[in-house]
């Protein structure tokens, strides 16, 4: 048996329907679910022990004896073309696991335990893994899309010997795609690229050297589980940061909607810390994300007041203090 390792890649898993399935009681094939990896994981610490079968929609079984083999047979269960139906696994087949041993997948749940046991590799043990549960797809777009900061550079991630920068989730998303269809094999799964320059809501720029240091960032801005309002590396919580900066002064009273849809009031910044740690120990699994409550009033640099109707208004204003 041809033994081949084998790295499902972030836009090639968005076809594989057939990975995570629902079982016919009457069939060693798994019937398949429109379940998408969009994750960005990949078979990570598995590898394929080559020849497996596929049902194909048509009911053509097809031994799959290379990763060129199977990419064409994924390509063409996604093409412009396909319907929705999707190719299957047929069980069982082999694969080498973490520890090196050559072990028989009997059925989909099987397999899904393997799969989940590499995540636990991953989050648990490995240095440059994903950062917690959150994987390389989701994150993606949780670095593109939020409002305690932006990247200053864009974004770029590895695949393999090749590095794709882009400014946006979705042109990142098209390169991805453009690049795996240019290739013959299959590719190993995307991966960060550091460092990764961001700045942050009060107009300081920040250079993320690795994964530890983005995880803190995160847990700074409530996206992740974090000691406090402080994350890991103490850094103020971005609201915190936001009522006590060298830009502008915030007329006090303003208020904070919590996860709880609980409204406070602060009159400083050593008050909203207060009421994020009061609220963190009363629910130890929410993330804590307070949302600002508009209006609020301003006092800028040169003396003006001005009065912020929204969190795009206060953008504006954090980017033109520091232009």
């Amino acid at each position: 048996m041809l033994r081949k390792s084998v790295f499902l890649n972030l836009s090639l898993l968005f076809v594989l329907g057939f990975f995570v399935s629902s079982c016919s009681k009457d069939s060693d094939v798994a019937t398949t679910e429109n379940f998408v990896f969009d994750d960005g994981r990949g078979l990570g610490c598995l590898e394929f022990v080559y020849p497996i079968s596929l049902t194909l929609p048509d009911g053509t079984i097809l031994e799959v004896n290379s990763d060129a083999e199977m990419k064409k047979a994924l390509k063409g269960a996604s093409g412009p073309h396909a319907n929705h139906a999707k190719p299957e696994f047929v069980y069982p087949f082999d694969v080498i696991n973490m520890d090196g041993d050559q072990v028989t997948v009997e059925d989909l749940e099987s397999f899904k335990t393997l799969l989940e046991d590499c995540d636990k590799v991953k989050d648990n043990d490995h240095p440059d893994g994903p950062i917690g549960k959150a994987h390389l797809g989701r994150l993606v777009g949780l670095l593109f899309g939020n409002d305690c900061f932006t990247l200053t550079d864009g974004l770029s991630v590895s695949v393999g010997d090749k590095v794709i920068t882009a400014t946006s989730a979705e042109e990142l998303k098209t390169l991805l795609d453009e690049y795996i269809q240019s290739v013959d094999v299959l590719v190993p799964r995307p991966e960060l690229v550091f460092p990764i320059n961001v700045t942050l809501a009060d107009g300081s720029e920040v250079s993320i050297e690795n994964q530890d240091e983005l995880k803190s960032l995160l847990d700074d801005c409530g996206f992740s589980k974090g000691d406090g309002p402080k994350g890991h590396n103490g850094h103020p919580h971005k609201f915190i940061r936001l009522l006590d900066n060298d830009c502008f002064s915030v007329v006090f009273p303003v208020s904070f909607v919590f996860p709880d849809d609980s409204t406070v009031e602060v009159n400083s910044a050593d008050e909203l810390q207060a009421a994020i740690e009061a609220f963190v120990a009363a629910n130890p699994d929410v993330h804590v994300k307070p949302m600002l409550v508009f209006p609020v009033d301003l006092i800028l640099a040169d003396g003006s007041e001005v009065t912020v109707n929204s969190k795009e208004e206060l953008e504006v204003i954090i980017k033109n203090c520091h232009d």
